[in-house]
Formats: structure tokens, sequence, C-alpha cells
């Protein structure tokens, strides 16, 4: 299962899906800095 999904994102990659890419992108620094701050508040110090 695991091989199957990362030979997708390869696959993904490969075809020049660029806009996918960074969407996902996006997608996975929005969810890291909701892990990061749940209220949605980040210090930057």
């Amino acid at each position: 299962m695991l091989k199957k999904r990362l030979t997708t994102i390869v696959k993904t990659s490969c075809t020049g899906a660029r806009d996918n890419m960074y969407k996902s992108l996006e997608d996975l620094m929005a969810g890291i800095y909701e892990m990061a701050a749940p209220d949605g508040i980040i210090c930057n110090e």
C-alpha cells in the first residue's frame, strides 16, 4: 500500500504537475502550522 502511494507521488511529480505539487506543499505546511499553533497564533522570536 505504501509502495503504491509512493509510486503515485513520484509519478505525479514527474509528469510536470507542478500546480498539484505546490498545492500539496501548501496543504502540508498549513497542517504543520496547525499542529504547531492550534490557535493559529505563531510567535516569531
